[in-house]
């Protein structure tokens, strides 16, 4: 099956190229998918109406233009009717290319000492992010500063039950004063 569920965001590292789909949500918004290879952003689409059977086979085309592995729909929200769009694509279509789903607000499954350290994986995955930059891992042109600024201008915190987490995406957009839809896929 070419469809998957995780959780963990670790779990889906393990392939050297990909696309994320950040898909539009309600009010301003666009569709942003970003394809990238070994740390690397290649290439980024971003257009506000598209259709979810549009959103998947443009992914699709992303993916294989990179030679990529996976394709990761951010799930909450609207993004899901682009999964499920891409879940029904010919397997003689996507060519291997594994469809992912990316819950953010689910629980993390990064554990310290036993218990969660992340409140979701939407903190687990910015903080990923955020350490394999400093690794070296990954890297952003930086000419793109709409993409520095999504990731620059998010915050966290410790909350009440001792966990990581990030600020709520509508504050964001309230300092922006747009989506981070690039920061987010």
């Amino acid at each position: 099956d070419h469809c998957r569920e995780r959780c963990g965001f670790l779990a889906v590292h393990s392939y050297d190229a990909g696309v994320a789909v950040d898909s539009a949500g309600e009010g301003v918004d666009d569709n942003v998918i970003m394809s990238g290879k070994g740390g690397e952003v290649m290439d980024v689409y971003t257009k506000t109406l598209m259709t979810p059977t549009e959103v998947a086979h443009k992914a699709v085309e992303m993916c294989k233009a990179i030679h990529g592995n996976f394709i990761v729909f951010d799930c909450d929200g609207l993004g899901i009717r682009d999964y499920q769009e891409a879940c029904n694509l010919p397997e003689e279509y996507l060519r291997g290319i594994q469809i992912v789903k990316f819950h953010g607000s689910a629980p993390s499954v990064i554990l310290d000492n036993d218990r969660p350290l992340y409140a979701n994986v939407r903190a687990e995955a910015s903080f990923i992010t955020r350490d394999r930059g400093w690794a070296g891992k990954c890297s952003i042109e930086e000419k793109d500063k709409e993409l520095i600024d999504d990731l620059m201008e998010e915050e966290y915190f410790e909350n009440n039950k001792g966990l990581l987490q990030i600020e709520p995406k509508e504050d964001l957009k309230e300092r922006l004063e747009r989506s981070p839809g690039r920061g987010d896929a």
